[in-house]
């Protein structure tokens, strides 16, 4: 492929990463978030985002053809996990 085709375009590199976490770490990100003062635009209760699980579900999302983050992020838990896993 010569490169000069393809200037001006964009290729994503990564489309989806799945992300294996505890729940502890899901609690304390969102406790984290919390003390930053953007954080209520992006996950608050009024959107149905009261926790971690909610929030990493916002960064999953996708929302009017784009993504709800930069990456189109899925955090399951072990927790969470069916017994097919």
């Amino acid at each position: 492929m010569d490169d000069g085709e393809h200037e001006d375009q964009l290729f994503p590199a990564i489309e989806t990463s799945t992300c294996y976490v505890i729940e502890n770490w899901l609690r304390d990100i969102y406790s984290f978030c919390e003390d930053d003062s953007s954080f209520s635009f992006l996950c608050n209760h009024n959107q149905d985002c009261p926790d971690g699980f909610s929030l990493v579900g916002y960064l999953g999302k996708y929302t009017l053809n784009s993504l709800g983050s930069p990456l189109q992020i899925n955090v399951p838990t072990m927790e969470r996990q069916t017994e097919s896993v």
